[in-house]
């Protein structure tokens, strides 16, 4: 079931960018990880601001393939932790889990964005 709008999936990329650079920073993992955290917000950043969508700048990606990035962003995140067998357990509980939030918010998202174009009549 798709319960979340377009703007507030913008809203949650954002808010996920903050997350993964906390995590990052603030829980001391390993530095593969934390490397690899930052990585991903770094692309979050990017591909939100490309998307055709409330918050995105550009608007060359559509919102559908920004979906999918999402997934295959939350199926790595439940992965890695799984591929870095050295960490530690508590933190594949939090990748995990912030894969699988990640996997949910992507799956609940209305695939049309409300964002609408303005015309050059509009703009001036």
């Amino acid at each position: 079931m798709r319960i979340l709008s377009s703007a507030m999936h913008a809203q949650l990329d954002y808010v996920f960018i903050i997350i993964f650079v906390a995590l990052a920073k603030f829980l001391g993992w390993g530095s593969t990880l934390s490397w690899l955290l930052v990585g991903l917000a770094c692309g979050v950043w990017i591909y939100s601001m490309l998307t055709h969508y409330e918050l995105g700048l550009v608007g060359l990606i559509p919102l559908r393939v920004h979906l999918v990035i999402d997934v295959l962003s939350g199926l790595f995140l439940i992965a890695a932790p799984f591929l870095w067998l050295d960490q530690e357990s508590g933190m594949r509980i939090w990748m995990v889990g912030v894969g699988l939030f990640e996997l949910a918010i992507a799956l609940m998202t209305e695939i049309e964005t409300q964002r609408h174009e303005q015309t050059v009549e509009n703009k001036l």
